[in-house]
């Protein structure tokens, strides 16, 4: 049995035949030009852009069931056609270097390429995927090839896991309209947009899967398990007969859950449980909605600060009020701007102004909030748009990688400005706009009685406070196995923060990839949590988890373990589970 690993980035398991589909791949010539066809080569390139945004349109055409999911995304492609360091930097190549489009247009995406792969937080650093579509698109325009994805496929892809380098939004929402039964690339990682468009359709998929392309054949059959990242091929008769029927019972269970009445989450013994989502997008947030959401417990703005411009209130204003439209009243939670590192943002995404200081460690270094605050006039622009745009429902504003109290305060301080400067101006804006932060610091959670009295409510980031309690990345394969969610050390302190936010009665919920695992809701639950914030995709197998659990007994097992730890973690999941269900 072969068997390959990559990223599971959405769960579910597909049984089916390989269906290949290789890269459009061009070749990109240089070739310098006369000084009187520099301009005539500059209107060429242009023209490509106008083609390529005809394409765009012609592209959505396409999509059927999955066309709202994936037409935000197409959005993003958009507004990357008129960015200042893609577009007009390509065009001063061009006129600097005296060489032809491709070449410019190909060189400026390497520039972009190579910011970017020095950018610490995983989620930003995805983005070049977006970068690389369009340029492949206007590559093509330039090329004057008819690039036809929907023409290329089947009718039907019923049965079929389908292998790529890799694809866009675009095209995963064509593929899924078409009924493939997974997707195996080479390149993407979980915060791509393709993998987030792929949990949000429940197509299961792997990505960083190296060699697919040439170690998967045509039409061979493969079991793909998006749930731990692996593909299996040339397997015995047992593994088949046991995947297809896991298949057939997520399947069903996925059908059930989604079709069910979206009552509260609510364990054996009566404790209820808020289920959150964490999203991007309006499309997001619908679709957290439609699955029963209570509302959005982060709501990531990265990428509008990349495609808006971060000196554009007027772009920021419109895109939270239209995330906030799209909650219908649901309460939603916007995170200022999360990123920062030791390198410069890219110049095609943020402005100068957000450009980040050398730091041999960019993990502690200038980021998030502490940029932010480095950079107030930046801030302040989107301070303003939230405040705003919370006037038109129920928003509150969450800060990112707070490490003690006088942060808060200046913050505060610059809202109050902000506040004042609305008034003078005669715009409408939320007055009592509630303010969290993110404990993702140890320093942060082991003072966290100095934050609360500071502070409207506090999120738990898992993912970073992992990695600063246990000194290991949890993107590092060298240390990967030190990244454990269950060493007591990390549950102890998420435990005291739980507490201290109970007893403060200051709201308190956790954000991290563990919220959305149904193997850990009993060990979160028996740590006190009752509020939880996902991808929506993990919404009815967590509801149902809560469901199957009784707190009161899950408490009392954790207690017992914290206090005197005497088993490994898989043990400790196993034997909530079990004697849970007992109770």
């Amino acid at each position: 049995m072969l068997s390959l690993t990559g990223n599971p980035s959405s769960n579910g398991v597909a049984v089916g035949r390989v269906h290949r589909l290789l890269p459009d791949e061009l070749e990109v010539n240089h070739y310098q030009l006369p000084e009187p066809q520099i301009e005539a080569e500059v209107r060429r390139f242009h023209h490509a852009i106008e083609t390529t945004e005809q394409r765009l349109d012609t592209l959505i055409k396409h999509l059927n069931n999955s066309a709202n999911a994936a037409r935000e995304f197409l959005d993003t492609h958009r507004l990357l056609l008129n960015d200042h360091e893609l577009i007009n930097s390509t065009v001063q190549r061009i006129r600097k270097e005296q060489c032809n489009a491709e070449w410019a247009l190909a060189r400026q995406r390497d520039v972009i390429a190579a910011a970017f792969a020095q950018i610490e937080d995983p989620y930003i650093r995805t983005r070049i995927e977006d970068v690389e579509h369009v340029v492949l698109m206007v590559l093509q325009s330039l090329q004057q090839e008819e690039p036809d994805f929907a023409g290329r496929l089947p009718k039907r892809l019923t049965g079929l896991i389908i292998v790529a380098k890799q694809v866009s939004p675009a095209q995963v929402a064509i593929l899924h309209d078409r009924d493939a039964a997974g997707l195996i690339l080479e390149r993407g990682g979980n915060y791509a947009h393709t993998s987030i468009l792929a949990r949000s359709l429940s197509l299961p998929s792997i990505t960083g899967v190296s060699r697919a392309l040439e170690l998967l054949h045509e039409n061979e059959e493969v079991i793909v398990d998006g749930h731990h990242g692996a593909v299996f091929v040339m397997y015995e008769d047992n593994l088949r007969r046991y995947y297809r029927t896991r298949q057939a019972e997520h399947d069903h269970q996925l059908q059930q859950l989604q079709e069910q009445d979206h009552q509260s989450a609510t364990t054996r013994d009566g404790r209820q449980v808020c289920l959150m989502a964490n999203a991007e997008r309006p499309a997001d947030i619908r679709h957290a909605l439609k699955l029963g959401a209570d509302g959005v417990g982060l709501m990531r703005t990265e990428h509008l600060l990349m495609e808006a411009g971060s000196s554009d209130e007027g772009q920021q204003y419109s895109a939270y009020r239209a995330a906030i439209e799209a909650a219908a009243g649901a309460p939603i939670t916007i995170r200022t701007l999360d990123a920062g590192g030791d390198k410069q943002l890219p110049d095609y995404s943020l402005s100068q102004a957000l450009a980040s200081s050398q730091c041999e460690n960019p993990a502690m270094g200038l980021r998030a909030i502490r940029l932010c605050l480095h950079k107030p006039d930046v801030f302040r622009v989107q301070l303003r748009a939230i405040m705003r745009a919370a006037a038109c429902g129920p928003a509150r504003i969450l800060l990112p990688m707070v490490t003690q109290a006088s942060e808060i305060r200046l913050v505060r301080r610059l809202m109050k400005q902000c506040q004042q400067e609305l008034e003078a101006e005669g715009l409408r804006y939320q007055h009592q706009l509630p303010i969290g932060a993110m404990i993702e610091v140890p320093a942060a959670a082991l003072a966290i009685h100095c934050l609360l009295p500071e502070l409207d409510f506090i999120s738990i980031g898992t993912n970073d406070l992992a990695q600063y309690v246990l000194a290991a990345d949890r993107l590092d394969p060298e240390v990967g196995y030190l990244h454990d969610p269950l060493h007591p050390g990390l549950l102890n302190l998420i435990k005291m923060v739980i507490e201290a936010a109970q007893q403060a009665n200051k709201a308190v919920s956790l954000c991290g990839e563990i919220a959305g695992d149904p193997r850990y809701t009993r060990v979160l639950l028996g740590l006190g949590l009752t509020e939880f914030s996902m991808h929506s995709g993990s919404l009815p197998e967590v509801r149902q988890e809560i469901a199957r659990a009784h707190a009161g007994y899950s408490e009392r097992l954790m207690h017992q373990h914290l206090k005197s730890p005497n088993m490994e973690g898989i043990q400790l999941v196993h034997h909530l589970a079990s004697e849970s269900d007992q109770a």
